[in-house]
């Protein structure tokens, strides 16, 4: 979910919704949050598109 309050924010929401009896599904992307870039891979940027 990408949108406000913003995805920092909703690991306070997880325990909440799971605790209503829903199942959450948590993406690490590559690159963000705990997981590490992978620096080989070429990178595109909207301006270079």
């Amino acid at each position: 979910m990408e949108s406000l309050p913003g995805p920092y924010l909703y690991r306070k929401m997880i325990p909440i919704i799971v605790g209503a009896g829903h199942r959450v599904v948590v993406p690490d992307l590559v690159g963000f949050g705990k997981s590490e870039s992978q620096l080989t891979k070429k990178i595109t940027l909207i301006k270079n598109m």
